[in-house]
Parts: structure tokens; sequence; C-alpha cells
């Protein structure tokens, strides 16, 4: 299973703005109604799913893009 970041207190270090995490209520339905799956890599949605994805395909083109989304929320913009 491949979750999000979600607000919880183990994520809290990270540092990154609470609106770039997904609420842990919300990841964990989600997850629960995938719990039969034989796929490989279960992800809440397809967001997820194609981060995933996105990040096995280009993994230093995905971690630069999410730096700047997190600095970005950090500053308050888009």
């Amino acid at each position: 299973m491949h979750p999000p970041l979600t607000r919880t207190k183990s994520s809290a270090p990270l540092g990154l703005p609470p609106q770039f995490m997904a609420d842990p209520a919300a990841v964990g339905r989600k997850l629960a109604k995938r719990v039969g799956s034989t796929k490989a890599v279960i992800t809440p949605g397809l967001t997820e799913a194609i981060v995933v994805f996105m990040t096995r395909l280009i993994p230093g083109g995905m971690g630069r893009f999410m730096s700047a989304r997190a600095k970005a929320a950090r500053r308050g913009g888009r």
C-alpha cells in the first residue's frame, strides 16, 4: 500500500505545510476499500497512482517538482 503523506504526528517533523498533506481518515477509508486488491502497488486513488508511476519513471524530476511545490506551499503560493 502506498498512502500519500498525511497530517499525522509522524509526518509533522517533515516540515511540510498541512495543506500539502492528506486527511488521514479519508486516506484510511479509501485504502480500506482496496485491501483485497491483488495489484503490486495499492494507492488510495488515481492521483496517488499517477504520482507513484511518475516517480518510478522520472525519480529526479518528480523529486524536484515535489520540492518546488512544498517550497511554494510554505510561502503561501501555489
